[in-house]
């Protein structure tokens, strides 16, 4: 897919990005890179232990199941900020795809998570621990697929606010503000399909001969609408 300029706008990736960016800028915070080569973390997929991939926070995504086994979809975070938001603690984190295909329609996501108050009084060890197991649960329990993201950055370029309570909040926010900054709808093919994956199914879509750009000034605004939930 040919990539626009600059000044042509920017796709939903770089958006979150920024705002990520801008949002740990803007207000205190502890990182917490989940990458630490003496914390051994239970990954029962595809990745050899003591990797990279092996130590990243994820929740699954997708699935794809067949004779040949299962394909398993993740969205990925290899650190997340804790910030002090008003009078709370909150876990705020950028994902990206990553596993195998299922699920990689979803390209990033913004998550948010609401901390005990003594949050900022544990160890990075210790909040290591938590808050992997807040993003994707235990043995015991495994969340929904988006159950803290509050917005999602699509393959084609475009935004998607999940139907998850923080995201609703914060698509009544946005979504006029999303759709004011669209410089390039997305464009698809009438000759061409791909197939993607959502859950346990798949289904074919139109493919994609240009995705979507949007405004810088989009950037604040999904940052200022975050702040607003947070505190």
């Amino acid at each position: 897919m040919p990539e626009a300029s600059e000044s042509e706008g920017m796709n939903a990736e770089r958006v979150l990005t920024l705002a990520y960016e801008m949002l740990r800028t803007r207000n205190p915070h502890r990182d917490i890179c989940f990458v630490d080569p003496e914390f051994e973390a239970p990954w029962p997929y595809d990745y050899p232990e003591g990797s990279r991939e092996f130590q990243l926070a994820h929740i699954e995504i997708g699935r794809d199941c067949d004779y040949n086994g299962d394909r398993v979809g993740f969205m990925c975070y290899e650190y997340a900020s804790v910030l002090r938001a008003g009078l709370h603690n909150w876990m705020v984190a950028r994902g990206s795809h990553g596993g195998s295909y299922p699920g990689q329609q979803y390209v990033n996501d913004l998550i948010a998570v609401k901390l005990e108050k003594n949050a900022d009084m544990l160890s990075d060890r210790e909040l290591r621990v938590n808050l992997r197991e807040l993003i994707g649960g235990n043995r015991y329990f495994s969340p929904p697929p988006f159950a803290f993201s509050m917005i999602i950055a699509m393959d084609d370029g475009s935004l998607n606010v999940p139907d998850s309570y923080i995201g609703r909040k914060l698509g009544l926010m946005i979504g006029h503000a999303i759709n004011e900054s669209l410089k390039t709808p997305v464009q698809q093919s009438r000759d061409l399909i791909t197939l993607e994956t959502v859950g346990t199914a798949v289904r074919i879509k139109p493919a994609v001969t240009r995705g979507a750009k949007y405004a810088e000034c989009l950037v604040p605004v999904v940052v200022q609408g975050i702040e607003s939930i947070l505190r």
